[in-house]
C-alpha cells in the first residue's frame, strides 16, 4: 500500500484522486478480514513517495500505517528522475527532481527507525523462502544493470525493467509468445547483454544504475 502523507490534503496532492481515508479504511478492512478468518496471508506492506515538504513525515506515516493493519515496511522513494517517468508527473511536481538526493538522504535517515515498528519486507521474504534479490551479477568494470526479473505491463508486453513504461519490442508480448520464447528472442538477449555491459538505451536516462560509481 502506498501512503505518501498522513495529511489528507497533502496525500491528495501527491497522486491522482488520492483519498487517504479510503486507503486507510481499505487496509483496515483487509487486515480485519484476514485475521477474523484465521488466514496467514496476505501480509500488507508499506511503500510511498516523499517530497521536500513531506521528507520528515516517514515516522508518522509508519505509525499510522501500523495502527491500521500494515505489517511490513518495504521502501520509500523520492520522485523518479528516469526519462520514462518525467513525462507522467504533474508539472507542479517537476521542481522536485533536483532535490532527489536530498529526499533520499531523509529517507535513509528515518528508514532504519521504521523497521523497528514494522518488519522489513526483505526479512519477511527471507523467512518465507521468497527470493527478492533481483540485481543479478555486476560486471566489475562499469555501471551496469542485470535485472533478473521480467516485468509485464497490463497489455501483456514484457520489459526488462519495471521502470520502462513503453514496450521496447512488439515481439515481447505474452499474448502472442510464451515467456521462454521471449527470453530467448535475440533482441531480448541483446538488450540484456547491453544493459549488463553498461550500454544504456535512452529510456534508462535518470536511473540510479546509470550513475553508480
Amino acid at each position: 500500500m502506498s501512503i505518501d502523507s498522513v495529511d489528507p490534503a497533502t496525500f491528495a496532492s501527491s497522486r491522482p484522486d488520492g483519498d487517504l481515508k479510503q486507503v486507510l479504511t481499505g487496509i483496515r478492512r483487509l487486515a480485519d478480514y484476514r485475521d477474523t478468518h484465521g488466514y496467514r496471508y496476505p501480509r500488507i506492506g508499506l511503500k510511498g513517495t516523499l517530497f521536500t515538504h513531506t521528507e520528515d513525515q516517514l515516522p508518522e506515516i509508519v505509525r499510522v500505517a501500523r495502527e491500521h493493519g500494515v505489517d511490513l515496511f518495504e521502501s520509500f522513494q523520492p520522485l523518479n528522475p528516469m526519462s520514462t517517468y518525467v513525462p507522467i508527473y504533474p508539472k507542479d511536481h517537476l521542481g522536485q527532481l533536483p532535490q532527489v538526493d536530498r529526499v533520499s538522504r531523509a529517507i535513509a535517515r528515518d528508514g532504519q527507525a521504521a523497521t523497528h515498528l514494522l518488519k522489513p519486507a526483505a526479512s519477511f521474504c527471507e523467512e518465507e523462502g521468497i527470493r527478492v534479490d533481483k540485481n543479478g551479477t555486476p560486471n566489475g568494470l562499469r555501471p551496469n544493470c542485470d535485472e533478473e526479473w521480467v516485468y509485464s505491463l497490463l497489455s501483456g508486453d514484457i520489459t526488462p525493467c519495471c521502470q520502462i513504461k513503453t514496450p521496447p519490442s512488439p515481439n515481447w508480448n505474452l499474448a502472442r509468445r510464451p515467456l521462454v520464447e521471449i527470453m530467448a528472442d535475440p533482441d531480448y538477449e541483446n538488450t540484456r547483454f547491453n544493459l549488463w555491459n553498461g550500454l544504456f538505451p535512452p529510456y534508462c536516462e535518470g536511473c540510479w544504475k546509470t550513475r553508480q560509481p
